[in-house]
Order: structure tokens, then C-alpha cells, then sequence
């Protein structure tokens, strides 16, 4: 577990987190990543998408946030 401090949070983050290294087959170089999951913003997202889904699917095309 990650305890993040940020300023105007009442008590610290605690994100499980994971190092993931990928190596490159062209040139050999390797690329690590940290990745790490907010359980409680994958439940707000999560309801965002079926709310989202629900409808006629309209609502994603001028999503920005789901452009990405």
C-alpha cells in the first residue's frame, strides 16, 4: 500500500500499487511504469459508464473525458 499526502485530504491515500517494466524488442530499452488503483474512483467510474451506456451512446461522443 501507497500512503499519498496531499494537501486538503483529511487522511492519507492508501492506492495498492504495482511496478511494471516493459522491454522493447526493437531497440532493447525498457520502460518502467507505477501503476496504481483507486478503488473508489473505479466505483464512480463505473457507474458514469453504465449510466453513459444506458442511453443512446450520444452522450460519449461529446464526452471529452471519454474521447481519451
Amino acid at each position: 500500500m501507497l500512503e499519498l499526502e496531499h494537501e486538503g485530504l483529511r487522511e492519507p491515500l492508501r492506492l495498492p500499487i504495482k511496478e511494471v517494466r516493459i522491454q522493447d524488442e526493437e531497440d532493447g530499452s525498457e520502460r518502467r511504469y507505477v501503476v496504481c488503483r483507486n478503488e473508489e474512483q473505479a466505483r464512480r467510474d463505473k457507474v458514469l459508464r453504465v449510466h453513459l451506456c444506458a442511453g443512446s451512446g450520444k452522450g460519449l461522443v461529446g464526452n471529452r473525458s471519454f474521447k481519451r
